[in-house]
């Protein structure tokens, strides 16, 4: 007797390959930060010209928001943060009858940025400008 299958169908082909993914880089986007901090502080006295110099260290913690624009293969934006701060140190001053201390309560940045975007990867250059609040 000869074999019979009901379930042979038509061949198939396979289904095809998925479109690569195309990057755009435009776009707003927040985010949060959390750090810490360290340095150097020199102090002048400045009608005697004696200095004394001391540490900082402290954390510090924000976000940032920023917009970037795709324009063919560049990338044109503008990014800026603000964070709160704890850095501060004390040190002996140039008068040694006393003690200075630095504190810094603030920071914020504010940058242009020009990119060289190929895919999911941007070359990148910013220009960044500081602004603080630091008391001695």
């Amino acid at each position: 007797m000869p074999a019979m299958a009901a379930d042979v169908g038509i061949p198939r082909k396979a289904a095809p390959p998925p479109a690569p993914v195309a990057y755009n880089w435009t776009g707003f986007y927040i985010g949060a930060n959390v750090g810490g901090a360290r340095g150097n502080t020199k102090i002048v006295d400045i009608p005697t010209g004696a200095f004394a110099t001391g540490d900082t260290m402290g954390a510090l913690a924000g976000g940032q928001a920023g917009f970037n624009w795709l324009t063919g293969p560049f990338v044109l934006g503008i990014e800026g943060d603000w964070d709160c701060a704890n850095i501060n140190g004390t040190n002996r001053c140039p008068n040694t009858n006393f003690d200075c201390k630095s504190q810094m309560n603030w920071l914020s940045t504010i940058r242009g940025r020009l990119g060289y975007a190929t895919g999911p990867i941007m070359f990148l250059c910013h220009r960044r400008w500081r602004m603080g609040r630091a008391a001695l």
